[in-house]
């Protein structure tokens, strides 16, 4: 009880400050966003397929809605390191602008410092880098190439437990920046850094389900630069088929 009031509490402070520094900008500069996400995953051998069904909407008058089927796949032969590819399908709903058709295509590497902190309860912190290629096709015939890195960290605590089994509470968490190669893609919503924190549940070693937090630096139209701050708000559902079935 001791451990999980201090986890909690040190959480709680941490994502005031990061909220704090997203937050710098006047109130009426914020946009909430929501997305649902549904992620299946499957293991095959020293791989693993990740599929992911969603949505992401600005919650504001004449906001976009962005529609999503991503697809992922892991290699992990050591416990200290993680590869893997993915190939994205975005479509952009934009009352205000140009409806967007995106292909990412992306490839990724996860190094783990270490599997378990038993003292603080934190499980798999990593760092990770991300390379994207976008291709967009917009909706008057256009289309543009932008690629970009992301690099990140992260982990996740575990609030009752040492490993994630049924009925295990836990804290993920990240954050992450976005550098942009070949200038800023032309869309009305755009990130430039990133951060995340959130409580899951796992119902079983197989269902969990989470509700996330995400702050980040970002604009919502053409003309603004990166001031604006967007909240964003997930509900996501995760299954996972376990090694050895069928």
């Amino acid at each position: 009880m001791y451990f999980r009031k201090k986890v909690t509490g040190a959480l709680i402070s941490l994502v005031y400050v990061l909220v704090m520094t997203f937050s710098s900008e006047k109130a009426s500069s914020q946009d909430v966003q929501l997305w649902t996400d549904a992620f299946v995953v499957k293991p095959l051998g020293y791989f693993e397929y990740e599929g992911n069904i969603g949505t992401s909407q600005l919650l504001s008058e004449d906001g976009w809605g962005d529609y999503y089927f991503c697809n992922t796949l892991s290699y992990q032969r050591v416990n200290w390191y993680l590869a893997e590819v993915a190939l994205e399908f975005h479509r952009t709903i934009d009352p205000q602008a140009q409806n967007i058709s995106e292909i990412d295509m992306f490839i990724g590497q996860r190094f783990f410092f270490t599997t378990f902190l038993e003292k603080i309860h934190l499980q798999l912190p990593y760092f990770y880098l991300r390379l994207d290629n976008r291709i967009m096709n917009y909706e008057d015939g256009s289309t543009d190439n932008k690629v970009r890195l992301r690099p990140r960290i992260g982990g996740r605590f575990l609030i009752n437990n040492m490993f994630i089994d049924d009925k295990t509470w836990y804290i993920p968490f990240y954050a992450e920046y976005f550098v942009n190669f070949n200038g800023d893609a032309f869309e009305r919503y755009a990130s430039r850094n990133r951060f995340m924190t959130g409580l899951g549940y796992a119902f079983t070693r197989k269902l969990r389900t989470e509700l996330n937090y995400y702050a980040q630096r970002s604009r919502n139209t053409n003309e603004e630069t990166f001031t604006k701050t967007d909240m964003m708000f997930q509900v996501a559902v995760r299954y996972y088929f376990l090694k050895g079935e069928d």
